[in-house]
């Protein structure tokens, strides 16, 4: 009887330093201390890039014990994609390279190479073998929990054949996820979740192998119901190791555990890492949630667009290696860390795309159109100098605009999650609505007829013409110069009667923190949520130091609405900030026949320049 016991982590690039210093405190360091002093047991375990990068930068020493322990064959370093990346997700030529790259960084840390996978959100399909194979490892860890059809299919260990290319498959015992998952949702204390999970190895077969691989991100999560527990997390595995002892079954690696039964792994979403309720399949999560939809379609459109390098391969496979670090992973699953609802994620994914996009321009390759969000309509790519833009022919609406100094999108949004799956849209910016005559007319998804004013890509006009439910047309002009998003507004009157009334549209932008202000007369500053008469607004996140300004001739009222939403994560219950809804109303006046143009400039810069 053979006992593996390990344990794995989701920690992000983008998560907040104390997330790491949390795990390493309560589990890492004690657990490991105990393995230096205890050289009989066995740990496997995938720290992941982010929390390895982590100890590198701020815990050299905690890594000379890693390398030590792993040298000596006390401890198994598991590899992953890099910054939690689905690995199904994305294109099979950059798979081997997101996985190699986290299998570099152990090498290089630790001075062993990794043969064995940990898959992100533990997201599985059997193309990935082909990739395994290539560079070289040969078994997959990941739950025998199937969280589609929510059953546990039989722990065990067998040999896997997909199309001639052959790998190990270990399946973790649910048993221990089920509770580690009921102790995260307070479900249980840490004194019945170590009597249960000691009972399960007690209990476990005659001859049975058990595989056990502890999420410990959820083990801090549980702790912080109870900071009492803290001090005596790391004791999950210290009392494992001595129920197995006890039990007379031998501590082994992941990679040591011998196998005898032949077998196949469909694709699936398995384990309790994130919540799967009401899904049939991952990738449906997509079909679901349009912002969802918009990022992976971002990420995929770039990819190609890099593959268009041809000619330059340095540059291609610089810019590929670039694109390998994005976390397209972290961003559609709402974990222990609530990464999906991270503002930290979002930026960090659009800083990566903005830097690839800039080395593209240089070289002389401007993105040009792509259908992101798979409405049927492509995408437009604006360009400035220290700007750019994704304009939407539907509503005639920003998708994104971005500083190219900065390298952060600031009409951006984080989309809110629910284990209710409802379908949901991206919001997109600077949509419109009209009360005209007692009437309401939504443009936001009506499709506007597009034209390119310049071959630099910086001046679109978009027009909707009058029907018979519409008596007016609209033309809306977007010019991007320096680092200004110049907008003219223009509404025709194509009946014979006066038409009065409002016209608002509505931007989403991501700036935490940020409440709207304005300079009515020098020295005198007008704040709230909602302001009446006023030609400009502002905005400014204190901790990046980014402003975003709306200025009009045209005097307008500009009401103000943040959006937020609380989940418990590993640091307690925290409150995510996710869009600030801004709309901008301006008052009508049509003749029959007459014309009203408003123009507005939307303006992104740093306060360090002031």
């Amino acid at each position: 009887m053979n006992f593996v016991l390990g344990f794995y982590t989701q920690i992000s690039s983008a998560s907040p330093a104390s997330v790491s210093t949390r795990s390493l405190g309560c589990i890492l360091k004690p657990l490991l201390t105990y393995i230096h002093d205890n050289r009989d047991c066995r740990l496997s375990l995938a720290l992941g890039s982010a929390l390895t990068d982590y100890l590198r930068r701020s815990y050299p020493e905690m890594n000379l014990l890693i390398s030590s322990l792993a040298r000596s064959g006390s401890i198994e370093l598991m590899t992953m994609a890099y910054n939690n990346t689905v690995l199904p997700l994305i294109p099979h030529k950059d798979r081997a390279a997101s996985v190699e790259r986290t299998t570099t960084l152990i090498r290089r840390t630790y001075g062993v190479r990794a043969t064995s996978l940990w898959c992100y959100g533990q997201i599985w399909a059997p193309s990935v073998v082909a990739m395994m194979k290539t560079i070289g490892l040969e078994r997959l860890v990941i739950s025998s929990y199937d969280a589609l059809n929510q059953k546990s299919l039989r722990p065990s260990a067998v040999r896997m054949n997909e199309l001639g290319r052959k790998i190990d498959v270990l399946l973790s015992n649910d048993r221990f996820c089920r509770l580690v998952s009921t102790y995260a949702q307070n479900g249980m204390t840490l004194d019945e979740l170590v009597d249960e999970m000691v009972d399960v190895v007690h209990r476990s077969g005659e001859g049975e192998d058990l595989v056990c691989m502890v999420n410990i991100d959820q083990l801090c999560q549980g702790a912080s119901y109870n900071r009492e527990d803290d001090e005596r997390l790391y004791t999950v595995f210290t009392r494992l190791f001595e129920a197995a002892e006890e039990r007379g079954m031998t501590l082994t690696l992941a990679r040591d555990l011998s196998v005898r039964e032949v077998g196949y792994l469909s694709s699936g979403w398995f384990g309790r890492d994130a919540y799967a309720g009401g899904l049939s399949s991952f990738n449906e999560l997509f079909c679901l949630n349009g912002s969802f939809r918009y990022m992976l379609g971002r990420y995929l459109a770039l990819s190609e667009f890099v593959d268009g390098a041809k000619k330059d391969r340095v540059l291609r496979k610089r810019l590929g290696e670039q694109l390998a670090t994005l976390p397209s992973g972290s961003l559609f699953l709402c974990d222990t860390h609530a990464s999906c609802l991270s503002l930290d994620e979002h930026r960090q994914f659009f800083h990566t795309v903005l830097e690839v996009e800039d080395s593209l321009i240089e070289a002389g390759l401007k993105p040009t159109c792509a259908d992101l969000d798979e409405d049927g309509m492509e995408e437009e790519f604006c360009y400035g100098r220290l700007a750019s833009a994704v304009f939407s022919p539907l509503g005639a609406s920003v998708c994104e605009y971005s500083s190219r100094e900065l390298k952060v999108n600031v009409l951006d949004t984080v989309a809110p999650w629910s284990k209710v799956r409802t379908r949901s849209e991206r919001r997109r910016s600077f949509v419109d609505s009209y009360q005209l005559g007692g009437q309401v007319w939504d443009l936001s998804c009506e499709p506007y007829c597009l034209e390119s004013v310049n071959r630099g890509r910086s001046d679109f006009v978009f027009t909707l013409a009058g029907d018979d439910s519409r008596p007016f047309s609209v033309s809306k002009h977007y010019r991007l110069s320096n680092q200004n998003l110049y907008l003219a507004h223009t509404i025709v009157n194509e009946s014979g009667e006066v038409l009065e009334g409002s016209w608002t549209t509505t931007v989403y932008l991501t700036l935490q923190g940020a409440g709207g202000y304005a300079f009515e007369k020098p020295r005198s500053v007008l704040v709230g949520s909602a302001l009446s008469g006023v030609r400009n607004v502002r905005f400014d996140e204190n901790e990046t130091d980014i402003q975003l300004s709306f200025t009009s001739t045209d005097s307008f009222t500009v009401n103000e609405e943040n959006r937020y939403q609380s989940e418990v994560t590993t640091l307690g219950s925290q409150q995510f900030y996710l869009y600030t809804k801004v709309m901008l109303t301006f008052p009508v006046s049509l003749a029959p026949l007459g014309t009203s143009s408003v123009n507005i400039v939307t303006r992104i810069s740093s306060t360090k320049e002031k």
